[in-house]
C-alpha cells in the first residue's frame, strides 16, 4: 500500500555529517553572497556577472 506525502512532516531525510556540512556551507554562501543581491536582480531582471563567478 502506498501513502501520499501530504505535508512536510510526512517526509523525513536523515543527512550524513558530510551532507549536513555541505548544506550548512551552501546556506552560508547564499546568505552572504546571493541574498544581498536579490533586490538588484529583481530590479534589473539580470544576474550580476560577479555573482556568477562565485
Amino acid at each position: 500500500m502506498v501513502f501520499p506525502l501530504d505535508t512536510i512532516e510526512d517526509y523525513s531525510v536523515v543527512l550524513t555529517p558530510e551532507h549536513e556540512m555541505f548544506r550548512k556551507a551552501v546556506r552560508e554562501f547564499v546568505e552572504r553572497e546571493i541574498a544581498p543581491k536579490v533586490a538588484e536582480v529583481e530590479e534589473r531582471d539580470e544576474v550580476p556577472r560577479d555573482a556568477l563567478k562565485k
